[in-house]
């Protein structure tokens, strides 16, 4: 037999040693504490600021954080105004009342601006008692009750005629429907600031500013069964029934504006031969306003 080259019995052979380093672990003492390796020349990571007990909340002055509290809270109470405000009339109240109505309530409020002079129109509102007082009743139960729904279903019909009857005489664009509406809000805030000059001028400043916008708005009604009229019966018929629908209106807004100042007369000295011309005065100037809304597009 061969004898091994490799024999541990050949003098000078050292037996390779297995690397230990790798499978000794290193004993570390409790107390050392691994040393940041020294600088070697690189880039250097910047130190986070220190938050806590830095000048950044030193450099804040109290007045200023007082100042700038008080700049904040003036538009805050602004808001708080406004949207109060608009609960107040716009959501709830009055104007939720306007629109409370019913079918009958609808018919009935047509035969009096159609017939204005029935003795059945009393005019007078009824009231209903709540917690605290009194108020109103809406227009669903009491047909003396004015509403929004009636006039903007005038002025839109108005706004629609006037354009039907231009189509027919070939003389209709699209954008006419958007100008007859701005034209119908623009005389119906004007018919709104002459009765609210009439109520100021009579020492009458508590009615809501949408209950008179409703009144306003009821000539709409009549001027739109003018222009239907026009385009029906031609001139003739045009004037007719403009001549009945002016009497009518001026009719409706005496009376009801004359239920308003008797209503406040109870609590306010009110000259009512001044009272009377004005009154006079607002229903000479139905007969104007509604010729002139009916007449453009006839």
């Amino acid at each position: 037999m061969v004898a091994n080259a490799y024999s541990p019995q050949q003098p000078g052979f050292v037996p390779a040693q297995p690397a230990q380093h790798s499978a000794q672990q290193q004993y570390v003492p409790a107390s050392y504490t691994p040393q940041a390796p020294p600088s070697t020349g690189g880039p250097q990571m910047p130190a986070a600021p220190a938050m806590a007990g830095s000048g950044f909340m030193s450099n804040l002055n109290p007045l200023s954080l007082m100042t700038g509290g008080g700049l904040l809270a003036a538009p805050q109470h602004y808001m708080q105004e406004r949207v109060s405000w608009i609960k107040t009339n716009m959501t709830g109240g009055t104007m939720s009342a306007l629109f409370n109505i019913s079918n009958s309530y609808v018919a009935n409020k047509l035969l009096m601006l159609l017939l204005p002079f029935l003795s059945k129109w009393t005019y007078a509102r009824m009231h209903e008692q709540i917690a605290g007082g009194q108020r109103y009743r809406p227009p669903s139960v009491d047909v003396n009750a004015p509403d929004l729904f009636i006039p903007l279903m005038g002025l839109w019909s108005y706004a629609l005629l006037s354009c039907i009857v231009l189509a027919f005489k070939h003389s209709f664009k699209p954008e006419l429907m958007s100008s007859t509406l701005y034209s119908g809000c623009f005389a119906w805030a004007v018919h709104w600031v002459v009765a609210r000059l009439l109520l100021k001028g009579l020492n009458v400043p508590s009615v809501p500013w949408a209950e008179l916008l409703a009144y306003t708005g009821y000539p709409f009604v009549m001027i739109s069964i003018t222009i239907a009229a026009g385009f029906l019966a031609g001139k003739w018929g045009y004037y007719a029934l403009g001549a009945y629908g002016s009497l009518c209106m001026a009719i409706f807004m005496v009376k009801t504006m004359k239920r308003v100042i008797f209503l406040e007369t109870r609590a306010h000295s009110t000259d009512m031969r001044t009272a009377n011309y004005l009154l006079l005065a607002l229903a000479i100037f139905q007969f104007p306003f509604s010729f002139w809304l009916a007449y453009r597009p006839v």
